[in-house]
Formats: C-alpha cells, structure tokens, sequence
C-alpha cells in the first residue's frame, strides 16, 4: 500500500502583525491632548457572523473640564469630563468580512479628534474538497488499483492538521497533512489480492482551523474485482472468514 503527495504553488499571505504596526504608527501621530482613548475587542480573532463586542475607556488627564463623545459606525456615547475623570463605553460590531480588519472608534471633542483602532481577525469556516477522484471501477485479483485525487481549499481559513484516511471494510490507511495552503494531489495503492468480489471505500478527511475547530468531508467509491478464478475466490472466502473472526 502506498500513498503520495504533491504540493502546487501559493501566492502571498498579509501577516496580522504586518497589519498592526502600521496601525500602531498611524496612534502614535494623533495629536496629544489631555483627554485619552483606548478601545479592545473581547477577542482578537472571531468568525465570520459572529457579534464583537469592544469596550473603550476614556480618560481625561488634562486641566480643564472636556466635553467628549466616544464615535463607533455612526454610534456615539457623550459626557462631560472634570479633571482626573473617565467614562466606559462599548459598542458592538456584527462581522460580516473575513480577513484582518480595522476597526475605528473616534473620540471627539470641540478641539481634536482621537483616534483607537481595534484589529480582529475574521475567519470564515475552513474548506477541503475531494476533487477529480480517479479509480478503476474493476481490477484482477492480482492488479494494483491507484486512487488518485486531489485537495483542494477555497477558504480564507487555512484547513490545518488534515488526517486523510481511505477506509475499506478490511483495512484502512492514514495520512497526515500538516496544512493545505496550496492543493495537494495524492495517491493511494490498494491490491486486489486485499479485496472482497465488491468493495465500498470512503476517504474522510478530518481536519480543523488555527483555533480548533473540526471539521470533516468525505468521498464514496467501489471497486469489484473482476473474474476470479476458482483459487483466487477460495483465498477471497478465506480471507472473508479470518476477517469476520478477528472481528469477534
């Protein structure tokens, strides 16, 4: 039994951290003034359809009494700031883009705008599809039968820890992936000497995202095993039997 992978090209990936320092030095040009604003997300990375909440503390450190109003997509919170004071606002954004995105809030006075970004990672569900599945429908007792196929994903999300198994009533055969950033085309060798007269095989692959979460998809195919002769079905049925009672 022999299994094989080929990988194909890429093309380029924009790092979150890539994304974030350009941020971080877009804050640091803001205009300083008394008042302060710093936004977090509850998380950093979340699903496509999923509700972000962020929460925003504002502070005024400055001499003199602020007029403010916290600002998130048309949303605003309002206060009147004394010296040394400071107020909570949240906002909540419903997330309907995958990628890396920024997120602004704005706090804004009679003076000057301040700026706080909030960067969260979007997923979408990770994706692996089994196409261009070839087989030979039948096969001699003493024939080798390549199975080929090809993975390929069309999600944002990354499928990562793909076990691929081809499972047949008889045996089964395993193969891990450590990602599928690039398709992958793959091989199984199966021999006819290991079948019954119809055979059923399933490929499963199971895998997960950068956070955990499983996924799975599956194939189904049969083989027969084309005109066995007399000792060849003896050694089929024998074969038969050994199976059934190591099963007990």
């Amino acid at each position: 039994v022999k299994s094989q992978f080929r990988a194909l090209s890429t093309g380029r990936v924009y790092s979150y951290n890539d994304i974030k320092s350009r941020l971080i030095k877009e804050m640091e040009s803001e205009k300083k003034t008394g008042l302060s604003i710093n936004c977090e997300g509850e998380r950093k990375k979340a699903y496509l359809g999923e509700i972000l909440t962020i929460q925003c503390r504002v502070e005024n450190k400055g001499v003199k009494t602020e007029q403010a109003e916290a600002c998130f997509e048309g949303e605003c919170r309002k206060e009147t700031l004394q010296t040394l004071s400071g107020f909570d606002a949240s906002f909540e954004k419903m997330l309907n883009q995958t990628g890396v995105q920024n997120l602004l809030v704005e706090l804004r006075t009679a003076g000057a705008v301040k700026k706080a970004y909030v960067l969260i990672d979007v997923l979408d569900d990770a994706v692996i599809y089994i196409e261009s599945l070839k087989f030979p429908e039948k096969i001699l007792y003493s024939e080798i039968a390549s199975i080929n196929f090809r993975l390929e994903s069309d999600s944002e999300s990354v499928p990562e820890n793909i076990r691929l198994t081809l499972k047949h009533k008889y045996f089964r055969q395993d193969w891990e992936i450590m990602d599928l950033r690039r398709p992958v085309d793959a091989k199984f060798e199966v021999g006819g000497s290991n079948l019954d007269f119809e055979n059923e095989f399933i490929i499963t692959a199971d895998y997960e995202d950068e956070l955990g979460k499983k996924f799975s998809t599956s194939k189904q195919f049969r083989i027969e095993l084309l005109n066995p002769n007399l000792l060849e079905k003896m050694l089929i049925l024998t074969q038969r039997r050994l199976k059934k009672c190591q099963m007990l």
